[in-house]
This record gives structure tokens, C-alpha cells and sequence, in this order.
């Protein structure tokens, strides 16, 4: 990977990881999203619905025209963005000028998106074993697409962010049980408490966080510890989402 992609991702991470609140992480994503020559983005948390995933961000640098015209337009019966994001986790990139739908309100609405500056679109999301979604959009106001090295950064970053939001009490979802179990671990275990439920394995939570596969192996044996438990499976079932 080249050498100032991944300064500014160490960079970008760390931030992340070192916000103390909601203003923090906003600040973090801003500048580490402008770094890569974005210009705004929209981060939300386990959601079940396509518009609540637009209309009620944890955090977004999105124009407020956007997000108070999207759900008095209906836009969210139309938007082929959301509707990609509920049917596949993998990452992708949408751009206004790539898309021309016979569908008459789906036109209107990448019209909507144009006439606002919107231009490209990368987004990362995340789907969740209990049937919500969060995910991290980067927007651009010009025609830039990401390449390789800068996808691959970028959803780290969207993983890094997405935990630390999570973290810091910015989800909805999070019952009290899990708050009282999640008040035994220290941060570092919390973040790889969530991909472990997840379903990632020590190496790719390695890779996630940026921690040594023998720091997470070492978090994970402190996790069942604290939680008085023997397998990975019964410690997820701690902090399950009702």
C-alpha cells in the first residue's frame, strides 16, 4: 500500500480511536475522510429500515437539504443506494453520472442528488446477526472513485468508526444488560467483543483494528475471563441485541 495512504490511515485510526464523544468522532471522520479528498459523510448505526438508515444518522456532514427533503420526498421508496446496502454487505461505489433508471422517480431522485452537488458515492456497509444495518457513506462533490488501496482504507476506517460509535453509546439498540456486561471490559475488548459477535476471526480482527494477533488473542482470553465463561460463543451471548 502506498506510503501516505497509510500515514493517513494510522493517522485517521488513531483519531478514531481516541475520540471521547460524539463531537470528537465527528471531528475525527471529517478530517480523516478529508485526507482521501472527500468532502462529507454519513455514518448510522443499526438500523431496520431504509429510511431510518438516512434520516437518523449517528453522526453525517451531509447538506441538511438532504436529509430533511429525503423523508419528505419519500425518497427512501426509490433510493437504489439504500436499496443496495439492505441486500449485500459488500462495499461499493455509486455515481450520478453512471445511472440512467427507466423508472421515472428514480431518475427525480438522482436529479434531487445532482442538483445538490452529490456526485460519487463510497459505501461501506455492515450487517448485523440481529437484522439491523449500519454503515459509513463517503461523499464526493466530484467524479472521483476510489481506488484499490484507498477502498481498502477506507473500510477500515468505516470499521474503525463504527465500533468507536458504538462505543461511545451512539447506538439506539445497546440494552442495558449489555451496557452493565460491557462495563467489565476496557475499550480495546469492547471493539474486539463487537467483531467477534460479528463473526471475525483473530486475524481479521487484527487487521480491523490495527492491534498484533497476539494482543487480540490476549483480549480475547481476558473477555471470557471477566465474563466467567469457556468459549467465544457464550461471551457474544453476554452482550446479545435482543
Amino acid at each position: 500500500m502506498d506510503i501516505d495512504i497509510l500515514q493517513n490511515l494510522v493517522t485517521v485510526t488513531e483519531a478514531i480511536q481516541a475520540a471521547a464523544d460524539r463531537d470528537g468522532l465527528l471531528q475525527a471522520l471529517a478530517s480523516g475522510v478529508g485526507a482521501f479528498g472527500f468532502d462529507g459523510f454519513h455514518l448510522s448505526l443499526r438500523k431496520r429500515d431504509r429510511v431510518s438508515l438516512v434520516v437518523d444518522p449517528a453522526i453525517a456532514t451531509f447538506p441538511d437539504q438532504f436529509l430533511s427533503d429525503y423523508e419528505r420526498l419519500h425518497w427512501g421508496e426509490v433510493d437504489p443506494i439504500t436499496e443496495r446496502v439492505f441486500a449485500s454487505a459488500e462495499r461499493f461505489s455509486w455515481a450520478v453520472e453512471d445511472h440512467n433508471y427507466p423508472d421515472i422517480r428514480r431518475r427525480s431522485f438522482v436529479d434531487f442528488i445532482r442538483s445538490l452537488g452529490m456526485c460519487t458515492w463510497t459505501v461501506l456497509p455492515s450487517h448485523h446477526t440481529d437484522g439491523t444495518i449500519s454503515g459509513l457513506a463517503i461523499l464526493s462533490f466530484g467524479p472521483q472513485l476510489l481506488s484499490r488501496e484507498k477502498q481498502l482504507a477506507a473500510a477500515i476506517i468505516a470499521n474503525a468508526a463504527l465500533a468507536r460509535a458504538e462505543m461511545l453509546g451512539l447506538s439506539e439498540r445497546i440494552s442495558a444488560d449489555e451496557a452493565t456486561s460491557l462495563s467489565l471490559l476496557s475499550e480495546p475488548q469492547i471493539e474486539i467483543l463487537k467483531w467477534m459477535a460479528e463473526g471475525k476471526s483473530n486475524a481479521v480482527i487484527s487487521v480491523i483494528t490495527g492491534y498484533q494477533e497476539r494482543t487480540v488473542r490476549y483480549h480475547v482470553s481476558e473477555i471470557l475471563r471477566k465474563f466467567g465463561v469457556a468459549t467465544r460463543l457464550q461471551a457474544i451471548m453476554r452482550v446479545k441485541s435482543p
